[in-house]
């Protein structure tokens, strides 16, 4: 249901995660007590200098009036030189910015660790690509997940989709809304046997499976906690995390969390293990789960977050670990090297292969022209 979670370029999700975490304690310890104050103070005292020094600049810019106009007009003619080759080098950070867009697009995911905009912004992306690479099913489960049922029921109507599952959503906003949205049901079914389209009516859609399922009726019936139960008993700790954020139980998606980070861990998703215990503020445990890759960026980074959670001990041992591997894999490299013939080699075999070829086939027509075959 979310695709965009497990990323090709793994490695890449807890260094922009740490780079967040490190920006958010940087911004925590700016609003430290005692630091706006004085930093108010020097606004304060750089704006006096500001207004004092004014005074003096008018009187000096009164006094340069026509050269200033001399010069403006020298700088017009040198924008209108340099306006193409400016043009070019934008051209060149534009194609820049779209191939750093498209490499961070694969890392809006992250912001389901953000703030409850930054989840609902990565919602509405997910649901976006639903809809272009057509998984209606999927948009559904979102927004019953949402709890958007309104949304979900006219969009479901306008694709001749709504079944009985569907329907049974519907109580949680109202009985009068259920009857309404039972007379759409209604109507599509009447519209289906009108077009000849009756076996659209027994469509078997899976919506997800049981578990999505379970949860989704769960919701209706306004029991979120055994709906996030369901999910964990799934093994669906990611959706029970996101439901968690987006029915602002924090405590308990901090607790789906740590789930979702020790499942990762034992499945050997470590990159992914260490951005949820970088989202917990458990730098200690990041770098433990990564240093337990054999991977040379997990390592170093590894090795980086340990120093950052002041654990130097740890860092050496992981930096350590790092280096021997990097000279094992090369010296498994050079050995596969060795054991690899060269080029002349092989040449040298082809040949004596054509040249046994050619011999035998010599013996074979000198043999039927002795009359031996």
């Amino acid at each position: 249901m979310y695709k965009r979670i497990y990323d090709p370029l793994k490695i890449m999700a807890p260094k922009k995660m740490l780079q967040m975490f490190l920006e958010k304690t940087e911004r925590k310890g700016e609003r430290g007590d005692g630091i706006d104050n004085v930093n108010e103070e020097k606004l304060n005292t750089v704006d006096e200098k500001a207004g004092t020094t004014s005074v003096k600049d008018q009187s000096v810019i009164e006094e340069k009036g026509d050269g200033i106009e001399n010069t403006n007009a020298k700088e017009t003619v040198k924008t209108e030189v340099e306006v193409g080759e400016n043009s070019k080098i934008k051209i060149e950070e534009e194609k820049k910015e779209t191939r750093k867009n498209s490499r961070e697009f694969n890392l809006d995911f992250l912001k389901i660790f953000g703030s409850i905009r930054d989840v609902n912004e990565y919602l509405d992306l997910e649901m976006a690509s639903h809809l272009q690479s057509y998984h209606p099913e999927s948009w559904i489960m979102l927004s019953i997940f949402r709890g958007h049922i309104d949304t979900m029921i006219q969009f479901a109507s306008k694709r001749d989709m709504l079944c009985p599952f569907l329907l049974s959503m519907a109580p949680c906003v109202s009985f009068k809304y259920w009857k309404d949205a039972t007379q759409l049901y209604l109507a599509q079914i009447d519209r289906l046997v009108a077009k000849g389209e009756e076996e659209k009516l027994y469509d078997n859609r899976h919506y997800g499976g049981s578990t999505y399922r379970k949860a989704a009726i769960l919701l209706s019936m306004h029991d979120v906690m055994g709906a996030v139960k369901a999910l964990c008993d799934g093994k669906l700790f990611k959706e029970a995390y996101i439901l968690c954020r987006i029915r602002y139980m924090d405590s308990v998606a901090t607790e789906m969390l740590r789930k979702w980070a020790v499942d990762l861990k034992l499945t050997g998703n470590m990159p992914m293990s260490a951005v949820c215990y970088i989202a917990m503020d458990d730098l200690s445990q990041a770098a433990q789960v990564l240093a337990m890759s054999h991977d040379q960026e997990c390592l170093s980074l590894a090795a980086e977050i340990a120093k950052i959670a002041g654990r130097t001990t740890f860092a050496d041992q992981v930096e350590k670990k790092a280096k021997e591997s990097k000279s094992q894999t090369s010296e498994k490299t050079e050995e596969i090297l060795k054991e690899l013939p060269s080029k002349i080699e092989l040449l040298m075999k082809e040949n004596k292969v054509q040249n046994s070829d050619t011999l035998n086939g010599e013996t074979s027509n000198s043999d039927i022209l002795n009359g031996d075959h």
